[in-house]
């Protein structure tokens, strides 16, 4: 595909993109969404069109246009969000929205539905990723950590002695009545055949030029076959119920496939010119309009400690907390609307009773109550154990332990299923079923790896810090979890209680919980894994006692 080809799609896109914004809010009130049915309708319109900026945003080569591509994508994927949490509300709090009646008055297929996760989550991280990734490896050659895929086999006790005599004897016995069969089924063909030869009158010497005859007919009756099967694949081919023969040499996919990686080259290459373009505009403005920038802000941030000053004490306040804006406040400050004038009619009206009320509270205040002002001393915090530690060292020893692991290469399209198609039928019949894997799917890339596009995206839209997947022994559970490792680029911390068995006893396990979410936090995006964490939180002491524990360590003791 052409420049051209992915300008048209972007435009397309932005066009949808208003119509939708049109149709969530008409001119006539009485026209807007207000059901599931006209919710779900609108949510599938933004997958479509999630999709399409997504690939315009992966293969479009011009710098400047992907930054707008971005900003578009990422409303839609908070669109989307916050659709579909209404959808959510809307479904009776239940997360499993049926869409198959849906797709089917819309005339499409179930795969409208696929999220695909956004590349370049990866790709603009691809160095740091890769640095990461060298240094972990570095670290478990050193520690000598097993890796996930590495896991020995479980070793199972050995049979008694007459059950393994017994098994031998079965497969044997097994294997020669399999053996047995084959030959009686030679001998009933052989006989067969025989018998055959016998209502043909006998075996029969055929003279050299009948024989040729046989011969010529079977080779005319192949070649002839051959060519009608030709004609019918052309003809299938013809009428485009049969795709053509690709050539290996000149397969389109294979050209297409070489033209988008050749895209993504010349995408860097423009990607490091405008980098270095705008270092450069960025120190030119710094030379000719740094001294003058420089002035006026050092002229507002006098301006705003002179306007700030205490008048009694005379001492200058302290620049803005973080929380409050920081020093973004005093050069941009808020903009305080005016109250509107109040009619003085109605003014002289409501005195009276409510001076009385004033007056009432006045000196009822207890002491010691008040909140301290915001330049006041602050109270002590909980001292951080680890504060004279590197972020190398914790992240190092957390790895020596195996608690930070290397995973496998596994994404959401690992974790195979396929799609209900009588969700809705089922649910007319008061009949709750069960979330396909499709739907699996579908909401681990919703709940888990969307909302991760950016930090501004991750702040505003809604989303859940924790996930609980539950179900049978080797379903894909802890491969979904790597899968939504993978998909953001996390760093994957295992917490389980096996895996942490034996591993800072006693009390040192405030320590490594501590370690652990410090280091994840600072490192984010990062992936907490626990495996049976439904026996770290058991508060029955029945079902804890059934559970048991690890090794040397209970399972409850992370809780």
């Amino acid at each position: 595909m052409a420049n051209v080809s992915f300008d048209i799609q972007w435009r397309e896109a932005m066009m949808e993109l208003l119509d939708q914004l049109e149709a969530e809010n008409p001119e006539d009130p009485t026209l807007a969404p207000r059901d599931l049915a006209e919710y779900s309708c609108i949510y599938i319109k933004y997958l479509q069109i999630f999709k399409k900026l997504e690939e315009c945003y992966d293969q479009v080569v011009h710098p400047q246009k992907r930054l707008d591509i971005r900003k578009a994508l990422e409303g839609t994927i908070g669109r989307i969000l916050e659709i579909r949490l209404w959808m959510v509300k809307l479904n009776g709090l239940n997360d499993v929205v049926q869409l198959d009646d849906i797709l089917v008055d819309l005339k499409l297929t179930p795969d409208v539905l696929e999220i695909p996760v956004p590349r370049y989550y990866v790709e603009d991280r691809a160095k740091e990723l890769e640095e990461r990734a060298k240094f972990l490896d570095a670290l478990v050659e050193k520690y000598n950590v097993k890796k996930p895929s590495d896991a020995p086999i479980t070793q199972l006790p050995p049979l008694p002695e007459d059950e393994a005599i017994r098994c031998i004897q079965v497969n044997e016995r097994g294997r020669q009545g399999r053996e047995r069969a084959h030959i009686m089924q030679e001998i009933r063909r052989q006989s067969a055949f025989e018998e055959k030869i016998a209502r043909m009158g006998g075996r029969q010497v055929l003279s050299r030029d009948e024989a040729a005859t046989r011969v010529q007919a079977a080779a005319r009756g192949f070649i002839s076959r051959q060519r009608t099967k030709a004609v019918t694949e052309a003809e299938l081919v013809f009428i485009g119920m049969k795709p053509p023969q690709r050539d290996v040499h000149n397969d389109p996919q294979t050209k297409e496939l070489k033209n988008l990686q050749r895209r993504k080259i010349v995408q860097s290459e423009n990607q490091a010119e405008y980098n270095k373009a705008l270092v450069n505009l960025k120190a030119k403005v710094r030379e000719m309009e740094g001294q003058d920038m420089r002035e006026t802000i050092q002229d507002r941030v006098n301006t705003w400690f002179v306007e700030n000053r205490n008048p009694e004490s005379g001492d200058y306040p302290d620049f803005p907390e973080e929380d409050d804006g920081g020093s973004k406040i005093i050069l941009n400050p808020p903009i305080i609307e005016e109250p509107e004038p109040e009619d003085p009619a109605a003014a002289k009206k409501g005195k009276g009773k409510e001076d009385k009320k004033e007056k009432g509270k006045k000196g009822k205040g207890k002491k010691g109550k008040g909140k301290k002002a915001k330049g006041g001393k602050k109270g002590k915090g909980k001292k951080d154990p680890t504060e004279h530690r590197s972020m190398e060292s914790l992240y190092a020893e957390l790895v020596s332990n195996n608690i930070i692991q290397p995973i496998p290469k596994v994404g959401v399209q690992d974790f195979l299923g396929g799609f209900n198609y009588l969700g809705a039928t089922l649910e007319k019949a008061n009949i709750i079923p069960d979330a396909s894997l499709s739907q699996v799917r579908q909401l681990v890339s919703e709940y888990a790896i969307l909302p991760m596009a950016s930090r501004e995206l991750h702040q505003k839209v809604p989303f859940c810090k924790t996930l609980n997947f539950f179900g049978t022994p080797s379903c894909g559970k802890t491969l979904l979890s790597y899968a939504v490792a993978n998909a953001i680029g996390a760093n994957f911390f295992n917490l389980s209680p096996r895996n942490t068995d034996a591993k800072y006893p006693g009390k040192a396990v405030s320590m490594m919980t501590h370690m652990v979410f410090k280091v994840a936090k600072t490192m984010a995006p990062s992936v907490i894994y626990i495996d049976e964490v439904e026996k770290v939180f058991c508060t029955d002491k029945k079902k804890m006692k059934e559970y048991g524990g690890g090794v040397h360590e209970p399972f409850t003791r992370i809780k």
